[in-house]
C-alpha cells in the first residue's frame, strides 16, 4: 500500500461516518474524536434506554459507549 500523505499521524486513522436518515433536515459535523469501537456501545445503549432492549450486564465490546 503506498503511504498517505498525513498532516499528523492521526490522518492515517480518519474514517468518516455517514449516518443517514430521512428525519435529518441538514447536515452535521461532530468535532470529537471517536472510534469504530463505540458505534455499538452506543447504538445498544440508545436501544435500551429509549426502547427497553434487554442487554446483558456483561458484553464484549472495546468502546464504552
Amino acid at each position: 500500500m503506498p503511504e498517505i500523505p498525513m498532516s499528523t499521524k492521526l490522518d492515517r486513522y480518519h474514517v468518516p461516518l455517514i449516518i443517514y436518515s430521512p428525519m435529518l433536515n441538514k447536515a452535521e459535523k461532530f468535532s470529537a474524536v471517536s472510534s469504530h469501537f463505540d458505534i455499538a456501545p452506543t447504538l445498544t445503549a440508545w436501544l435500551k434506554y429509549n426502547y427497553g432492549l434487554a442487554m446483558p450486564n456483561i458484553n464484549t465490546w472495546l468502546g464504552t459507549g
